[in-house]
Formats: C-alpha cells, sequence, structure tokens
C-alpha cells in the first residue's frame, strides 16, 4: 500500500510539473508582443531624432547662407546708385555680390559658386530713372547628411535669398574717408 501511495503521488507530482511548466510557457509567449513592439518603437524613434539632427543642421546652414545672400545683395546694391546705372556699373554690381557671398563661409568652407555645391544666382535689376535699383542674390547649397544618408538621403538642398535696393545718390561714406577734425 505505501509502494502504491508513493506511485500515485509520484504521478500526481509529474502531472503537476507538466501544468506548471504548461502555465510557464503561456506566461512567457503573453508579453513577447509587447517586447516586440517596444522595440520597434525604440528603433522608430532614434530613426526620427537622427533624421530631426540632420534638418536642424539644415536650418543652422539656412542662417548662415541668408547673412551670406544678405551681404552679396547690399554689396551689389552699392553700385547701383546711379541714376541710369550702366553695363560697366552693373557687371561690377554682379561681381561685388558674388564677392562677397564668397568672403562668407558655411560650415567652414568657403561659399565659392562651383555649380555642384554651391550655387549663388545674381540678378540686377536697374531701369533709368526707376527707384529702387536691386541686386537679388540666391544662394543655394548642397548640404551633406549626417544620419539621413542611412535612409536614401545624402545630401539635402538648402537656399536663402536677398533682395538689396538702392536710390540714386545715396552712397555712404566709406572708412578712411573721414578724417577726425581736432
Amino acid at each position: 500500500a505505501a509502494i502504491e501511495k508513493a506511485i500515485i503521488m509520484s504521478n500526481q507530482t509529474k502531472a503537476s510539473c507538466r501544468q506548471l511548466k504548461r502555465r510557464m510557457v503561456v506566461r512567457s509567449q503573453k508579453g513577447a508582443l509587447s517586447s516586440v513592439f517596444l522595440l520597434a518603437l525604440i528603433f522608430g524613434l532614434l530613426i526620427l531624432g537622427s533624421i530631426a539632427v540632420d534638418f536642424v543642421h539644415g536650418f543652422h546652414i539656412r542662417k548662415q547662407l541668408q547673412v551670406a545672400a544678405d551681404s552679396g545683395a547690399l554689396a551689389g546694391a552699392y553700385m547701383l546708385t546711379a541714376p541710369a546705372p550702366t553695363q560697366f556699373q552693373q557687371k561690377k554690381a554682379m561681381s561685388w555680390a558674388v564677392e562677397m557671398v564668397g568672403r562668407n563661409a558655411s560650415d567652414n568652407q568657403p561659399l565659392i559658386a562651383d555649380g555642384e555645391t554651391v550655387a549663388v544666382d545674381v540678378e540686377i535689376n536697374s531701369r533709368p530713372m526707376k527707384y529702387p535699383h536691386t541686386c537679388e542674390v540666391t544662394i543655394t547649397r548642397q548640404m551633406p547628411t549626417i544620419f539621413a544618408r542611412f535612409v536614401g538621403f545624402p545630401s539635402m538642398p538648402v537656399s536663402a535669398m536677398a533682395v538689396g535696393g538702392a536710390y540714386a545718390g545715396l552712397r555712404t561714406i566709406s572708412p578712411n574717408q573721414i578724417l577726425p577734425i581736432g
């Protein structure tokens, strides 16, 4: 009788062990979907965050391009103060605008128009006795991306535009033209 009791208890123990294993298997599968979802969510947020870094960098580059476009437009407008700017003055205005843009830098790289990474477009609008005479400068730069290249965007175009205007006879005094008196 004692042996039969031990065999019955052994069978009951085996059955309870099997039930316990089944419960453990069911428990371990219940949280599997949420952990996979969590991993996918973290991966997606990392991708969005890294692309956001590139966009913020693009805004920084745009600010630098805007400063360069402003200085180029003002330099070009400086040559357009005659009542009827000649072709020479218009060409000089264009060259001054391009030169002034080239004196600026974006991402520690000079903004010299090469047609591939930096494009500078200067448009002069001067009609005789129609004011203001304007110099419009547009700068476009292909900004290399940091993280977006991993999802297929190796570069991103960034551009800025500025217009400088001048009325006849309003040239300012250049440095060193006035000497202090007394």
